[in-house]
């Protein structure tokens, strides 16, 4: 965020405060359906977890990553605020 400058220090704190009342629950997914996310959008494991679990819960996600908001958006995923 701050390297490429997109969000001032201030912005930075007022979302951590924001995140910080975002209820927090884990999702069992398959880690084979992650794994094949990564595989077939050429993506990290991680970024295909999250998808994953969006496409599992039929949420949107938040992301200042537009590749994965790309990829969210291709997968029928909504990406609240993310222009692609």
């Amino acid at each position: 965020m701050f390297k490429r400058r997109q969000v001032t220090l201030e912005q930075g704190i007022a979302i951590e405060q924001a995140c910080a009342s975002v209820p927090i629950r884990t999702v069992d997914i398959e880690l084979a359906e992650a794994i094949r996310l990564s595989f077939r959008l050429n993506i990290y494991a991680y970024d295909a977890y999250v998808l994953g679990c969006a496409l599992v819960m039929r949420s949107p996600i938040l992301t200042l990553d537009r590749g994965l908001a790309a990829h969210a958006k291709t997968l029928g995923i909504e990406t609240p605020g993310i222009v692609v």
